[in-house]
């Protein structure tokens, strides 16, 4: 059988899938969101550890306007000078570590979105892309002239060959010397109904 129409797909079939491939899609991005907002957040333990040090440095700060005094102003520069730099490097790692859970929350995000998307697609595509195709070229075919005798043709056979052995002969006593007589339209039509192409009636 050609390429891009095996026999178990249907219209139908195809927007089922569509329909499941795009749920599927939706979850998991939800789900990557979800997970990766939520590790993201755990960032936040780091906000109250920030805020306290740029405190701490700002109360240092208005220190060390008591430098100048005399007796007591070399000492308390020094002390300054410490917390100063204590409150700098405490700020700094809890920076670095906000940072780092941010970073995995969005990595752990991306890969639980992504992956199960691009799994779906590699396995999707390759089946979907030839059955538009094809159903493309059928409905070009259609819109030139619907009675094109090879066309007619062309269908039944793809029906012979698609159908199973009962529901021919349900259609046909004699499918095969129908193709040959030119009596191939109930074969042709079976064949539109199964791409989604049969006339509306």
């Amino acid at each position: 059988m050609a390429a891009g129409r095996p026999p178990f797909l249907t219209a139908r079939k195809v927007r089922a899938m569509d329909a499941a491939v795009v749920v599927w899609i939706v979850v998991w991005v939800l789900l990557g969101v979800f997970i990766g907002r939520a590790i993201w957040d755990v960032g936040r333990i780091a906000d109250p550890v920030i805020r306290n040090a740029n405190g701490l440095s700002d109360t240092a700060q208005g220190f060390e306007r008591l430098g100048s005094l005399p007796l007591v102003g070399g000492a308390l520069g020094d002390l300054v000078g410490g917390v100063t730099g204590a409150a700098d490097t405490t700020r700094a790692e809890a920076q670095a570590v906000k940072d780092r859970i941010e970073a995995v929350g969005l990595a752990a995000g991306l890969l639980i979105a992504l992956t199960p998307v691009l799994v779906a697609l590699i396995f999707y595509v390759p089946v979907r892309l030839p059955w538009r195709r094809d159903v493309r070229a059928i409905r070009a075919a259609l819109a030139r002239d619907p009675r094109d005798p090879r066309l007619q043709r062309y269908l039944a056979e793809r029906a012979l060959e698609s159908l199973p052995y009962d529901r021919l002969l349900a259609l046909s006593d004699e499918p095969w010397r129908d193709m040959e007589t030119g009596q191939a339209g109930r074969l042709a039509a079976v064949e539109l109904e199964r791409l989604g192409l049969a006339p509306r009636r």
